[in-house]
């Protein structure tokens, strides 16, 4: 609980200060392609590769400078919910070794925390 909380800090951190290369911080490849509409190969970024979608919103990014890790729900071991000071939850996914970002915003299932 208490490695899920360092790098649910430190996460909000960096994505809230934006700029691809830090955003990236401790997320899997598909929800920093979804994010920053760029392609990741691995855990890196492919400079000069915009997709067509649409970035995180700058109020969202916002929201969570300053934002630090309130709750941690652990689901089967490998996945946990972390709900921030400013109310937004973000799914973590562990893989033995290290926590990454699965899912955030409205892709994480509310039941799960409700």
């Amino acid at each position: 609980m208490h490695e899920i909380e360092e790098i649910g800090n430190r996460w909000a951190e960096l994505f809230a200060a934006g700029g691809t290369r830090r955003d990236c911080f401790q997320m899997l490849p598909e929800v920093c392609e979804r994010v920053e509409c760029v392609r990741v190969e691995g855990i890196i970024v492919v400079p000069g590769t915009k997709r067509n979608c649409t970035p995180a919103a700058p109020a969202f990014r916002e929201s969570f400078e300053g934002a630090t890790v309130q709750e941690i729900v652990i689901r089967k071991g490998y996945l946990a919910m972390v709900t921030f000071s400013n109310g937004h939850v973000v799914e973590f996914m562990g893989d033995g070794g290290t926590w990454s970002v699965r899912r955030l915003g409205d892709d994480v299932p509310r039941k799960f925390v409700d």
